[in-house]
Order: structure tokens, then C-alpha cells, then sequence
């Protein structure tokens, strides 16, 4: 059996005052599964670090209610789950913006993973990415979504441009 641990940090970085980060995590308590999440309140927007909480504990308590409620998770049902998860953080977003015409505009990254079984589900939006350690290398697993990141794909630019954007 896989026994999963996580852990995980948050750096404000160079560019911001203030750290919209918002992480956690979660391993069963036999270590069969886990879940990981990031989200990255979008810099710039007032209530940043608000979108980013409000996603992250959303995520959470929409998994580990169904984790609790169903110990043998097979892929389909992770992945709607997971689905269902990123839905109802954006949803819980939108009506706090609602409520609040100053966060009208907040928004955030999200990132979240849950590993079982040897399988591992993922779902992300927007630039916060989530990689792996694979014999002492870091692999990509997410592709960001950004206006910079669609400028390469499509052969707009390349990998030296990127400081250059806007």
C-alpha cells in the first residue's frame, strides 16, 4: 500500500506586498489518500487573498465529505469529484463578489490534486502550477493558463520574450 505525505509552503515572492497565498492539505488517516491544494489570489484586485481562502476551503470540505462518505474511489469518480470541488469554490467566489461590490472584482489561481490507489487527479485554473518530483527532477503536470503562455503555444513568442510581456 502507498502511504502518502504532503507538505507544503508559501513564499510572498518579489513582486507583491502582501502574500494572497492560501495552502493545505490533508492525508487520511491511514495515509491512503491525500489531498494538496493552492490557490493564488489574483495580485492586483482587491480581496485576493479572500477569493483564495474561500476556494481552498471549498475544495476541502466538498472532497472530504464524499472521501469520508466512500472509501473505494475509482477514477471517474475522483475526477467529478475534483470537478465538482473547483464548481463550487468558483460558484462560493461569485456570490461573495456578489455581496460585496468592493471584491467585484477578486478572483485567485487554483491548484488541487487528490492521490489514491497509485492514481493521482489534478484540476487547476489560471498560473499556479503543480509539478513532480521524478528521480530528482521537477516535471511540469499543468500548463498555465495565460495570455503568455497561449502567446507560446501558438508560436507568438518564445521562451525569451516572456520578461518582455506585459
Amino acid at each position: 500500500m502507498i502511504v502518502y505525505e504532503v507538505y507544503g509552503e508559501s513564499d510572498i515572492g518579489c513582486a507583491r506586498d502582501e502574500n494572497q497565498d492560501t495552502i493545505d492539505w490533508y492525508v487520511g488517516d491511514d495515509g491512503a489518500f491525500a489531498l494538496a491544494i493552492v490557490a493564488d489570489g489574483m495580485g492586483g484586485y482587491k480581496g485576493g487573498e479572500i477569493a483564495s481562502r474561500i476556494a481552498v476551503e471549498c475544495v476541502r470540505t466538498t472532497c472530504l465529505k464524499a472521501l469520508e462518505a466512500d472509501e473505494e474511489l475509482k477514477p471517474d469518480q475522483a475526477e467529478a469529484l475534483l470537478l465538482q470541488a473547483g464548481a463550487n469554490a468558483n460558484e462560493a467566489i461569485f456570490q461573495q463578489r456578489l455581496q460585496n461590490m468592493e471584491l467585484s472584482r477578486m478572483g485567485t489561481t487554483l491548484v488541487f490534486a487528490l492521490a489514491y490507489s497509485n492514481n493521482l487527479s489534478l484540476v487547476h485554473a489560471g498560473d499556479s502550477r503543480c509539478y513532480r518530483v521524478l528521480e530528482n527532477k521537477l516535471e511540469a503536470l499543468t500548463r498555465d493558463h495565460s495570455l503568455v503562455q497561449q502567446m507560446l503555444d501558438d508560436g507568438v513568442i518564445d521562451e525569451r520574450d516572456i520578461e518582455n510581456i506585459p
